[in-house]
């Protein structure tokens, strides 16, 4: 288990060589601005609802508020674990005390998932009007949208799969575009699959995604089969298209069970991958993955300690988004004080812990050694549960399962 630890550790010296390794740039101010006397006019676009792009923004504010840009954040309606932004946005648009250099735009605000078919809109009008100077936007989806050369204001896209696979950016160091930046985590997902494969050492490793460019990056296939062939693990595959709609969700929900269904049959460790774009409801997660918890097989989920808390038995986990939020605060300050978009550094990695779920653990016969306590920074006890963080068991820790 030791060799668990010094791989996250390992992960993160790597993620800050990546960053560490573009050429320097000319420093551009953070300090607060305006817009030859105006207010920046700054707009949200998403992919649609989920926890992550929400608490990606809120810390976002936080940033921003450490340098001046905005104050009374605090008071921005959000709880740790909501998928809704849209309420957030309704605040800081209405209270003009909230920022004196920044007019977050009214109806500047699209959650792409609540209109489909009228994405195309959503660019005419910021191609068209270019009535903003900067646009914020969450998730794969959203950032190819905004990152067409159509668009005339400067994006930030925060929370995708693999923006440089997306095509959103050109490479890691640059963005290649004057105008977009995305943050990227280049080892987060093969770090995923390093420590899932040496806590469980499994043969054969299941994962179901679409069978689309959008869909294989989001799994992070070929991270996936680096790591198996790194690893000597089989990979069994589902296709399963995902969802068009809201209406079309009861649909994927039997296609992902069935795929799930026949995926335990013949695995013996699954990786769960599943965009929140055309994603399940939440509380579907824990009825889509029971079929591997009846056979006793472990499931790793890649999005985070959310799905950990709705089901899935374990993941990488963040204690919060303050490091994103003051990473993107600082980038997008200098987008606004006029630095180009492809100069700015986009790597950042959070210091990852694990999450765990004991009641699936228990589910499916798992004991967690206490090295892997030691690196658990949230521990739920149940499904939907409240994470507490871990302490040290009163009895001697079982050796894990093999």
């Amino acid at each position: 288990m030791k060799k668990i630890i010094s791989l996250l550790a390992l992960f993160c010296l790597l993620a800050g060589l990546v960053g560490a390794t573009r050429a320097a740039t000319p420093e551009v101010s953070v300090a607060p601005s305006l817009n030859q006397g105006k207010k920046w006019r700054v707009a949200y676009i998403e992919s649609g609802p989920y926890t992550n792009y929400a608490g990606t923004f809120y810390y976002l504010l936080k940033g921003l508020e450490a340098r001046g840009w905005v104050k009374g954040v605090e008071r921005v309606p959000f709880t740790w674990g909501q998928v809704d932004t849209r309420e957030m946005w309704n605040y800081i648009s209405a209270q003009r005390e909230f920022s004196t250099y920044i007019e977050f735009i009214p109806d500047g605000y699209y959650s792409l998932k609540s209109i489909p078919g009228k994405e195309s809109e959503v660019l005419k009008r910021f191609s068209e009007k270019k009535d903003a100077d900067l646009m914020i936007v969450m998730g794969t989806v959203a950032g190819k949208l905004m990152a067409s050369d159509d668009n005339q204001s400067k994006a930030m896209v925060f929370s995708t799969s693999n923006a440089v696979k997306s095509g959103i950016v050109k490479t890691l160091n640059s963005s290649g575009r004057p105008k977009v930046w995305a943050h990227l985590d280049p080892v987060r997902y093969k770090q995923q699959l390093q420590v899932f494969s040496d806590i469980f050492h499994f043969k054969k490793m299941g994962v179901v995604y679409e069978d689309s460019p959008n869909g294989k990056a989001f799994a992070a296939v070929d991270d996936i089969e680096a790591v198996a062939k790194e690893k000597r693990f089989e990979i069994v595959r589902k296709l399963v298209p995902g969802a068009k709609n809201a209406e079309d969700q009861d649909r994927y929900f039997k296609d992902l069970l069935q795929a799930h269904t026949e995926l335990a049959s013949e695995v013996d460790g699954f990786y769960y991958a599943i965009s929140p774009a055309p994603g399940l409801r939440p509380e579907h997660i824990y009825p889509v993955l029971k079929p591997f918890y009846d056979k006793q097989i472990p499931v790793f989920s890649q999005l985070g300690d959310e799905e950990v808390s709705r089901g899935a038995l374990l993941s990488l986990a963040r204690a919060d988004f303050t490091g994103m939020g003051q990473f993107g605060a600082v980038q997008m300050a200098k987008l606004l004080n006029g630095a180009s978009a492809d100069a700015l550094p986009q790597v950042y990695s959070d210091t990852p812990t694990i999450a765990l779920n004991f009641h699936v653990a228990k589910q499916i016969g798992y004991k967690p050694p206490f090295e892997i306590l030691l690196v658990s920074d949230k521990v739920f006890l149940m499904v939907e549960s409240v994470p507490v963080a871990p302490s040290v068991p009163s009895t001697t820790p079982v050796a894990k399962k093999k």
